[in-house]
């Protein structure tokens, strides 16, 4: 008993002076904090990217399904060989493949200044009012196609008055 109260009384001095926190817990929660705090900050930075992605993507949607009205109502108001006129707002810049390929440029048009939009059209052998039609839309930065639509159009077929 006389050895244990000994012990205890060596100890005493340094326990009284426990009222701190030591410079390794002051440390240790640092460290944590920094990666709790590096681990939000690349969550955060991802997700602003895949926003950006998202809204990429969505506006090319956007003008593609545009592009799309608008060519269905021109084609049912102009024959397969006024097909300059309903494409008035596009330059033919060539063939690739056997497809006819026009392009607009969009520099003047604030809502799509971001985006180049290529047609690509070629006779569908069923019909001769019949056009196989490609939209694509890509982002003028990286040039990736972010949208690509298809449809067959039905051209304003001859009248013989």
């Amino acid at each position: 008993m006389f050895l244990e109260r000994r012990r205890s009384m060596k100890l005493e001095p340094f326990k009284q002076d426990e009222k701190g926190l030591t410079l390794v817990e002051v440390v240790a929660s640092i460290v944590l904090l920094m990666i709790l705090l590096t681990f939000f900050m690349n969550f955060l930075n991802q997700s602003a990217k895949m926003n950006q992605i998202s809204k990429q993507t969505v506006d090319a949607t956007h003008i593609a399904q545009t592009e799309m009205e608008n060519i269905l109502s021109e084609s049912k108001n102009f024959q397969l060989d006024d097909r300059k006129k309903a494409l008035r707002k596009y330059h033919k810049v060539g063939e690739e493949a056997g497809w006819e390929v026009w392009k607009r440029y969009t520099e003047n048009e604030s809502e799509w200044a971001d985006f180049n939009i290529t047609l690509k059209l070629t006779e569908e052998g069923s019909s001769p009012y019949l056009t196989k039609l490609i939209i694509e839309v890509e982002n003028k930065q990286d040039e990736n196609s972010y949208a690509m639509m298809q449809h067959v159009l039905t051209w304003k077929e001859i009248s013989n008055e």
